[in-house]
């Protein structure tokens, strides 16, 4: 008996797509274990692409430069392990594929990043004080910016302005005494553009500050 494996998760984007003008390519990708979506349109723009992680059954959203847009795509087995994967076929006329090794996007270097949380402080009705952090990143990293944004509550942490921020680099760091106060925080890490970077773990030290008062 038939049932619906994407429905209930898929995002709005993909309903309804009209294909009198955009250019449907589906790929799946036996190595990352998903399914690659692009939705090019026939006239240059700037659509959002989409990720299925077969694992999880989850959506994630993916842009491309223009130029680079897949009209075609197709996989491609190699009796080397290590060139086999999927081919796009791009609007300038260039065939590509992802490469995680790559440290910029075909020559052009560009940012990356991520948001951590929110990460609880306390429990409801009182806040807490980020005390430390201690960050172990992977021994080839590159160097990386870290900031945190604590808030009052969870959702405003997720645009909360920086209290603090500085500088990993490869391997173990020494402890920071960041600073920050709230019930929950944000921790963002951004990486150095043309370099590639990793995070084996980051953990915090917080205390208990009082009950939650309106500013």
């Amino acid at each position: 008996m038939p049932f619906s494996m994407s429905r209930e998760k898929l995002p709005e984007e993909l309903l309804n797509v009209d294909a009198t003008v955009t250019i449907v390519s589906m790929e799946y990708d036996v190595d990352k274990r998903g399914v690659h979506i692009y939705l090019t349109p026939t006239v240059a723009g700037s659509p959002t692409h989409w990720w299925l992680d077969w694992t999880q059954k989850t959506f994630w959203p993916v842009t491309l430069p223009s130029t680079m847009e897949p009209t075609a795509c197709c996989t491609y087995q190699s009796t080397e392990i290590g060139d086999s994967g999927v081919l796009l076929g791009g609007r300038d006329g260039t065939i590509r594929r992802y490469d995680d090794s790559a440290q910029d996007d075909d020559g052009t270097n560009f940012s990356s990043y991520i948001d951590i949380g929110p990460i609880p402080m306390a429990q409801d009705g009182t806040t807490g004080t980020l005390v430390s952090l201690d960050a172990n990143m992977a021994e080839s990293s590159g160097d990386v910016a870290w900031s945190v944004h604590p808030a009052l509550t969870f959702e405003a942490a997720t645009g909360a302005s920086s209290t603090d921020s500085g500088t990993w680099v490869a391997g173990l760091n020494a402890r920071v005494r960041a600073i920050g106060r709230g019930q929950a925080y944000m921790l963002k890490i951004a990486g150095t553009p043309g370099s590639k970077w990793g995070m084996e773990n980051v953990s915090a030290i917080v205390r208990t500050s009082g009950k939650k008062r309106i500013a």
